[in-house]
C-alpha cells in the first residue's frame, strides 16, 4: 500500500515535471503512460488479489464454520456411539445375569431332581420291603392257619377220645366194676362219677377254640 501511495505522488507531480522538461517531453510522456498503465494493472493486480483475498477469508470462514458443524456432528455421533456402547454393555451385563440366573436355575432343578429321584428309589425300595414283608406275613399266616387247622383237628379228636373214654368208663359192666372197686360198690361208683365228671371238665378245658 505504500508502494502504491507513492506511486501516485509521483503521478501527481508529473505535469509540473513536464512542463519544465527538455526536447525529451514526448519520450517521457511515453514512459509516463506506460507507468500509468503499468500502475492501472498493478491497482487492478492489487483489487483483484485483495478480492481473491476476500474470497479467501470467506472461503476459509466457511471452511470453519463447516469445520465447526463437523465437529459438533463428530462429537454427537461420538457421544451416541459411547451411548450405544454403554447400551450394549448394559445388554451384555444383563444377558450375562439372565444367563447366569437360568443356568443356576437349571442346576438347583437338577439337583432337586436328582433328590427326587433318590427319594423315588427309596420309595421303591421300601416300597418292595413292604411287599416282600406283606409276602412274609402272608405265607406266615398260611402256614399258622395250616398249623392251626391241624391243631384244631387233633383237637377234636382228642376231645373225642376224651369223651368216648368218660363213656366207656360210666358204662363198664357191673362185673367190671366190681373187679376194680371191691367190695364197696356204692362208695366207688360214686367216687367214679365224680372222677369222670372231673375228667370230663378237664378235657373240655383244654380243648382249643376254633380259629377266626
Amino acid at each position: 500500500m505504500k508502494t502504491l501511495a507513492l506511486v501516485l505522488l509521483m503521478m501527481m507531480g508529473l505535469p509540473a515535471l513536464a512542463q519544465q522538461a527538455s526536447p525529451d517531453a514526448n519520450r517521457e510522456r511515453t514512459q509516463l503512460r506506460r507507468s500509468q498503465a503499468a500502475l492501472q494493472a498493478a491497482q487492478a493486480q492489487v483489487d483483484g488479489l485483495t478480492a481473491e483475498k476476500a474470497a479467501l477469508a470467506k472461503e476459509k470462514t466457511v471452511q470453519t464454520e463447516d469445520a465447526l458443524r463437523q465437529r459438533a456432528a463428530l462429537r454427537s455421533e461420538q457421544q451416541q456411539r459411547d451411548a450405544a456402547q454403554s447400551q450394549i454393555a448394559q445388554m451384555r451385563q444383563d444377558s450375562a445375569a439372565a444367563i447366569a440366573r437360568q443356568q443356576q436355575a437349571e442346576a438347583q432343578a437338577a439337583e432337586r431332581e436328582t433328590q427326587l429321584q433318590q427319594q423315588l428309589t427309596t420309595l421303591r425300595g421300601e416300597l418292595g420291603e413292604l411287599r416282600q414283608s406283606n409276602t412274609n406275613l402272608v405265607s406266615l399266616l398260611e402256614r399258622k392257619t395250616l398249623i392251626l387247622v391241624a391243631a384244631e383237628a387233633k383237637n377234636r379228636e382228642l376231645h373225642s377220645l376224651g369223651l368216648q373214654a368218660v363213656d366207656m368208663w360210666r358204662n363198664k359192666t357191673p362185673f367190671e366194676a366190681s373187679l376194680a372197686s371191691g367190695s364197696i360198690f356204692g362208695v366207688a361208683r360214686v367216687r367214679e362219677e365224680d372222677a369222670a365228671e372231673a375228667l370230663r371238665a378237664r378235657i373240655d378245658a383244654g380243648r382249643l377254640a376254633p380259629a377266626q
